[in-house]
């Protein structure tokens, strides 16, 4: 729901190492499209926006879509 928040570690594969380590998340939903998003072990946090399908369209500052060209 709008306003809720879940914190959830993932498994992570830093680059360059040769194992997994935890990635400890935090998330708040802030409306239907939109969330905040936050990895404090990596010192990263960012507003999210989802696309229709529930995808993420970028992450601020680290990746966004290229666009595409037939």
């Amino acid at each position: 729901q709008i306003g809720e928040e879940a914190e959830i570690p993932v498994a992570w594969l830093q680059p360059g190492a040769a194992t997994l380590i935890e990635l400890p998340q935090r998330y708040k939903r802030l409306d239907e499209h939109r969330y905040w998003y936050r990895a404090p072990s990596v010192s990263y946090e960012a507003i999210l926006e989802l696309v229709p399908n529930g995808f993420v369209r970028t992450y601020p500052g680290l990746w966004q879509p290229e666009a595409f060209s037939s």
